[in-house]
């Protein structure tokens, strides 16, 4: 029996949470389950990654999604390369049929052309989405899932339709460096916290919102997770 998930984004191993990790990384406890891809913030380290490498450690069956991976404008990567490594991975997701997880920042218009040219037959999930009504119902029309975080818009969670709202936590090591910035925990009461205790702050700061129970937000991220994530039980110990 597989454990709910009630944490669809965290940098931190934790029971119930997907870990993201990169093909660099990799797995770091058998025990978790993870979405693997490559970040806009490392197109310009890797402008060439090797996509077929990528593949075959995406087939794990412990990886249950692709990425984080999207685009950027905020980046170093010019985003004619962040395009091309994003769609690389959208094929990877489609080949394997794993949901894709999407950083996009500022570029929610490029985000949606891509969607309507490639089609995309697996769920796409905007992880940690912030941004206003009008925008959340573009996206939603699209048939995208809306993940929200410790930050997010009361008005955006209060029109999010259940089956296509998660939850997230983002929680992070204390510094993590990414080319030559540095990613940092940001100064804010949940992010502090252990990610499986701080999933339930989110889950309570989301109810609130929404006007519901703190159970009604996280129902449907675990329901939904099973077929949208295709989660296998974990292998018999050697």
């Amino acid at each position: 029996m597989t454990t709910p998930i009630t944490d669809i984004h965290t940098h931190i191993p934790c029971p119930g949470a997907i870990v993201s990790t990169d093909p660099h990384t990799g797995i770091t406890d058998p025990a978790c389950i993870y979405s693997m891809g490559i970040h806009p913030w490392h197109a310009a380290d890797t402008p060439q990654p090797d996509f077929d490498q990528l593949l075959q450690l995406c087939a794990d069956p412990r990886i249950v999604a692709i990425g984080e991976c999207g685009l950027d404008r905020l980046c170093d990567a010019p985003l004619p390369l962040q395009a091309d490594i994003f769609r690389r991975q959208i094929a990877i997701s489609e080949q394997l049929q794993k949901p894709l997880i999407i950083h996009c920042v500022r570029a929610y218009d490029l985000l949606l052309a891509v969607h309507r040219a490639t089609r995309p037959t697996q769920p796409w999930i905007i992880h940690g989405f912030r941004q206003k009504p009008a925008l959340a119902l573009q996206l939603l029309d699209r048939g995208i899932h809306l993940s929200l975080g410790p930050r997010f818009n009361p008005d955006t969670a209060r029109l999010i339709p259940a089956p296509r709202l998660l939850l997230e936590t983002d929680a992070q090591p204390p510094t993590i460096p990414v080319g030559t910035r540095q990613w940092c925990v940001r100064i804010n009461r949940v992010k502090s916290t252990p990610p499986c205790l701080c999933i339930t702050a989110v889950a309570q700061a989301v109810a609130q919102a929404r006007a519901t129970t703190p159970q009604a937000p996280l129902s449907p991220t675990a329901p939904t997770a099973p077929p949208l994530f295709h989660l296998q039980p974990p292998p018999p110990p050697p």
